[in-house]
């Protein structure tokens, strides 16, 4: 390794040796020329080090506001993932409170109460949507015209936020003889989880 090492040094030297002998054979005008194309040269990579240093301080990975960024965007994900967790917790307590007997006209009639909506109608219905499972248990109603579009979207809501339940088909739209009335209708499906 030694050896090896002082062949490098002695070949270093001997380039050294021949480009000072060159060096001394130019004349004057030929030293400035390769003097200030040297300069030049220097002065260029010198610029280009500085160029690519700044951009390096400046790239995306290290600045302060990439890194915020990312620091907001894992924070988001942690937030969704307590969401997900809260509703697998919500899912397993529902699923162990509903009991073999739920029946789907009885609960969304209670729904229908306890978001003061009134049912015009609620009847059995087959499956008409693709949607509907084959032992889904489907009941299509029919809303009171005199209920808000507020008062709708919630017990709408409710409804759908039991286990099992789900909205597969819903029409709401304007009374063409009271236009602030409103016209809703849905097909909601129930399956047993």
């Amino acid at each position: 390794m030694r050896a090896w090492k002082e062949k490098i040094l002695e070949k270093f030297e001997l380039l050294q040796d021949q480009a000072r002998t060159t060096w001394s054979n130019l004349n004057k005008r030929e030293k400035i020329i390769l003097s200030s194309a040297l300069g030049l040269l220097a002065l260029t990579l010198f610029a280009f080090l500085i160029k690519q240093f700044s951009a390096f301080l400046l790239s995306p990975g290290f600045s302060l506001e990439a890194n915020l960024k990312e620091i907001h965007h894992i924070q988001y994900t942690v937030r969704e993932l307590k969401d997900l967790r809260m509703d697998a917790r919500r899912f397993d307590r529902l699923q162990m409170q509903q009991s073999s007997n739920f029946q789907l006209n009885s609960f969304i009639e209670q729904e229908a109460q306890t978001y003061r909506v009134t049912l015009k109608e609620i009847k059995p219905t087959r499956a008409k949507s693709s949607l509907a499972k084959e032992k889904d248990e489907l009941y299509e109603i029919q809303l009171d015209p005199s209920t808000s579009l507020e008062a709708s979207l919630r017990f709408l809501s409710g409804v759908e936020s039991a286990l099992g339940v789900r909205i597969l088909n819903l029409n709401m739209k304007p009374n063409y003889t009271d236009p602030t009335k409103l016209e809703v209708q849905a097909v909601i499906a129930y399956s047993k989880v």
